[in-house]
C-alpha cells in the first residue's frame, strides 16, 4: 500500500476557509454575532464559558463577538490545521491548559483586559 500523503496547504487552506464560510456573516467578511452564536452551538459551548475567551486569545480576535477571517484561520492553523468543530473541540483541553499556564497567564490575562475595552473610547464594553 502507498503511503497517504498530508493534505497539501492549499487543500488545509479551503478546509479552514470553509470552516469559516460556515459561520461568516453574509454582508461582511468576518464571524459577527449570529455566527457566533451558531459556531458555539455547535462547538457544545456556552458563549461566556472560559473556553470562548481562550479560544478568541488563541485566534488573537481583535473584538469581542467576531473573528475576522484572517484571525479565524492563522488560528486554526497554529491549532495543527483544524477546519471542523469536532477537531477544535479536541484541542480545549490544550487551549484551556496554554491560557492558564504559569508563563502564558500574564499575556493572557492582559489581552482579556484589551478584549473587554471599547476600541473608540476605551471604557469596558459588555456584548
Amino acid at each position: 500500500a502507498l503511503p497517504i500523503s498530508p493534505p497539501s496547504e492549499s487543500t488545509m487552506r479551503a478546509r479552514i476557509d470553509a470552516f469559516f464560510d460556515r459561520y461568516k456573516d453574509p454582508d461582511d467578511d468576518r464571524i459577527l454575532a449570529d455566527g457566533m452564536e451558531r459556531f458555539c452551538v455547535d462547538l457544545g459551548v456556552d458563549p461566556t464559558e472560559f473556553v470562548v475567551l481562550a479560544l478568541a486569545w488563541t485566534f488573537d480576535a481583535d473584538e469581542m463577538c467576531a473573528f475576522a477571517r484572517a484571525e479565524f484561520v492563522d488560528g486554526c492553523r497554529r491549532l495543527g490545521n483544524v477546519y471542523d468543530t469536532g477537531m477544535l473541540r479536541a484541542k480545549f483541553p490544550d487551549i484551556e491548559r496554554e491560557a492558564t499556564s504559569s508563563s502564558r497567564f500574564r499575556d493572557f490575562y492582559r489581552y482579556t483586559f484589551g478584549f473587554g475595552l471599547d476600541k473608540a473610547s476605551g471604557q469596558p464594553a459588555l456584548p
